[in-house]
């Protein structure tokens, strides 16, 4: 987008892994250049449970170079995440109700501003 001119400078990115698989985030927070295969996963919904994402090492590389977030929200949060989504009248699965999830870590955390 910022290479056709609609943007003028790329924006921080966020990623969000549950904390019952987060081979991703895992590898950011350890500083390393690759992920490891993830042991053991615990997640509710199956999008969210792939141990060794196959885009995990691509992703990993695009977030440390543009400075961007990698965080993880566990399987609770994201239950309240649905519910509050729920009471929107809009419902959606565990992997969509994570990013929510993911949004409000990162405010909470003064990561990202308000």
């Amino acid at each position: 987008m910022r290479d056709s001119g609609i943007i003028l400078q790329v924006p921080g990115f966020v990623g969000v892994q549950v904390a019952g698989n987060s081979p991703t985030v895992d590898a950011f927070e350890k500083g390393v250049g690759h992920i490891e295969r993830f042991r053991n996963s615990s997640t509710l919904d199956h999008v969210l449970e792939n141990p060794y994402p196959p885009s995990g090492n691509k992703v990993l590389r695009k977030l440390k170079a543009n400075n961007g977030l990698l965080l993880k929200v566990n399987n609770e949060t994201i239950l309240t995440a649905m519910r509050f989504l729920s009471q929107e009248g809009i419902f959606v699965q565990p992997a969509s109700a994570t990013t929510l999830d993911g949004l409000t870590e990162a405010v909470n955390k003064k990561m990202i501003p308000q």
